[in-house]
């Protein structure tokens, strides 16, 4: 039975993924098709040991597996993870280790057969090759970038920065009595003011559709309300109601504040993530502007035309892209 063709796409991937897991003494590196022959049995038994020293100095990257004696590290199937689904990024890695390492295996053994068939020196493998090779190159450089400048102690003063330059946030929680008309709403402060429990006559008059809760709004945000009704509830303190009927295009309301409090800033562990993803943007950014200012960029058209762009004048060139800062409060 004949073996089906490999499709260039595949090869162009499964070559990069073998150098870029095999890496030094990997498995597609030492296919050695032309590998001179070795003539005495102390010469093989020298390789031998020099091959089981260089693995023993390997500390904490512990040989996994071997194909044809040929070893595969821990860190090779953590590379492998790191292409892993965000969801499943998050599983311990001995959970996924298995998969992983079958998926490492089968790859270094398409990838020797692949090499073995000379493939790999197609023309058109090549130029997909170098464009692959680019990128990866283009994500490991921005990564390292990243690291050195997002670090734990930077993380913590934009967090301290941002709380300290956060206006504090109010939330209020009131009761309500909406009904049609002023006159009505007159008529129930007076209630009110003769003794009538709010929640019981907002259950009885009110035509919102709090009125089976008793008019309770529980908690919110002075954004979150029409302004009338806002400014009246945040101008309550706890316990007051509204001596006059507040109306809004809904109808006439009268308020009850029972509680105002001040919402505490989420804390560093909880805006952590936020914090590094914008951080990393900001350094990409900064970057990427670095290397556009240096260099002399020509821009053409799909036909090779020349593009017209309009001249920058020189503050726009040399502005570089503000960041977008995280908000800490909600």
């Amino acid at each position: 039975m004949n073996r089906p063709p490999f499709r260039l796409g595949e090869i162009v991937r499964l070559l990069l993924l073998a150098v870029l897991l095999a890496g030094p003494g990997g498995y597609a590196e030492g296919q050695e098709t032309k590998a001179e022959p070795e003539n005495t049995k102390a010469a093989k038994a020298a390789k031998a040991e020099k091959a089981e020293k260089a693995e023993k100095s390997r500390t904490g990257d512990p040989v996994v597996a071997r194909l044809d004696g040929k070893p595969i590290y821990r860190s090779e199937i953590e590379l492998q993870a790191e292409g892993l689904a965000k969801q499943y990024r998050r599983l311990p890695f001995e959970n996924v280790f298995p998969v992983l390492l079958n998926q490492v295996i089968d790859r270094k053994l398409i990838a020797a057969e692949v090499s073995r068939q000379g493939l790999d020196n197609d023309p058109e493998v090549e130029k997909r090759m170098a464009a692959i090779r680019e990128r990866v190159i283009h994500e490991v450089y921005l990564s390292r970038r990243v690291q050195i400048e997002v670090t734990e102690t930077a993380l913590r003063k934009r967090y301290e920065r941002q709380v300290k330059e956060s206006p504090a946030v109010k939330e209020a929680r009131a009761r309500h009595i909406l009904v049609k008309t002023e006159e009505e709403a007159i008529a129930v402060i007076a209630e009110l003011e003769n003794g009538a429990e709010f929640a019981a006559t907002a259950t009885a008059k009110s035509i919102g559709p709090s009125a089976a809760r008793g008019g309770d709004l529980g908690y919110f945000k002075r954004e979150q309300m029409v302004p009338p009704f806002a400014e009246a509830a945040f101008a309550l303190k706890p316990g007051e109601m509204t001596k006059k009927p507040v109306k809004t295009q809904f109808g006439w309301h009268i308020i009850l504040t029972e509680d105002i409090r001040e919402i505490k800033p989420p804390s560093f562990e909880q805006k952590r993530d936020q914090l590094h993803t914008d951080m990393s943007r900001e350094v990409v950014r900064a970057e990427m502007f670095r290397l556009r200012k240096s260099t002399k960029i020509e821009r053409f058209n799909p036909d090779g035309s020349p593009v017209v762009e309009p001249k920058a004048t020189p503050a726009e060139k040399d502005v570089e892209p503000k960041p977008n800062p995280t908000r800490i409060m909600p």
